[in-house]
């Protein structure tokens, strides 16, 4: 459904991309971004029978996350959230202390 969506927008000059059922869409100019957000694709998502989420970021910024760690487009970084970094290394300590283990305990 995603891939299909993406072609219609981009047939319509919409600048969009997608992974597996995460999108994004951008534009120089905030008025314009907006619009396209409010009258083009939520209202494709909703004809399409698909859910706006809260979980995503719908107001414009030049900070995103994605996969937890943010985007920062502005100084062209990826950022990593401090809890990350715990997780991380909580993680890597599991892996060194133990000969075998269960790889849910490393998601």
């Amino acid at each position: 459904v995603m891939h299909a969506l993406i072609g219609h927008w981009r047939s319509m000059g919409i600048h969009c991309e997608n992974h597996v059922d995460d999108f994004w869409i951008a534009y120089p100019n905030r008025e314009i971004l907006i619009y396209q957000r409010d009258n083009i694709i939520a209202k494709d998502l909703t004809k399409g029978g698909l859910v706006l989420s809260n979980k995503g970021t719908w107001d414009p910024t030049q900070e995103p996350k994605f996969y937890g760690l943010i985007l920062d487009t502005k100084r062209a970084q990826v950022i990593i959230p401090d809890e990350k970094l715990v997780k991380a290394k909580r993680a890597l300590q599991t892996l060194a202390t133990r000969t075998m283990l269960l790889v849910r305990l490393l998601a």
